[in-house]
């Protein structure tokens, strides 16, 4: 077993479970367990979150819940935290898959966990995607006038990278909310004209 095959077959389930494909699940903890098995533990945190991920979003919340405690152990034990605030953001949406009032009081806790750790370690990208997270658990839950105040700032702080995945789901949830706010506009007309969006965007 080539420890760098695997790493390319994390990298490839990655990028299927992006593209909604589940083949992504039985290729990724495959791989996992092959690095695993002879101890290279660099990125498996990270990974395996993104397995719990899958896993949730394809209907096995049971199994992504323990997923993603094993994910975060790892990350503890290993001292590869870089990773953590991510972790905790997929743990929380785990959780707020879940009906019960204290899972949804646990999951928002979470999202504020990962959002203080994001910006403890400067993880502006960690911290887009807390915010977007916890926005759209607060929508879903009848508080959308608490979104505006939390993801804009973090939208606005972006003055690239506008078309990316993350950054379209963070501006789509704010207009889709009528509170993109004028600061996020600019930014995408200043973006818009140094040529980091696409000119048909």
């Amino acid at each position: 077993m080539s420890i760098w095959s695997a790493m390319s077959r994390c990298l490839r389930a990655e990028w299927l479970l992006q593209s909604g494909d589940p083949s992504g699940l039985a290729m990724l903890r495959g791989a996992l367990d092959e690095l695993l098995v002879v101890g290279f533990r660099m990125r498996c945190p990270f990974y395996i979150g993104v397995y719990a991920a899958g896993l949730g979003d394809h209907g096995d919340v049971d199994a992504g819940q323990t997923a993603i405690g094993e994910a975060v152990a790892l990350s503890a034990s290993t001292g590869e935290i870089w990773c953590m605030p991510e972790l905790l953001r997929i743990k929380a949406v785990l959780l707020g898959k879940e009906s019960a009032n204290r899972s949804v009081k646990a999951a928002e806790a979470l999202y504020f966990q990962s959002l203080d750790l994001a910006r403890h370690q400067g993880a502006l990208s960690w911290e887009l995607r807390a915010a977007t997270a916890l926005a759209e658990h607060w929508a879903q839950s009848g508080q959308s006038e608490r979104v505006g105040g939390l993801l804009a700032p973090i939208y606005r702080r972006f003055g690239e990278g506008l078309t990316t995945r993350d950054l379209v789901k963070a501006r789509a949830l704010l207009d889709t909310l009528g509170d993109a706010g004028k600061g996020s506009k600019s930014a995408a007309r200043q973006a818009r004209r140094d040529g980091h969006t696409h000119p048909n965007s």
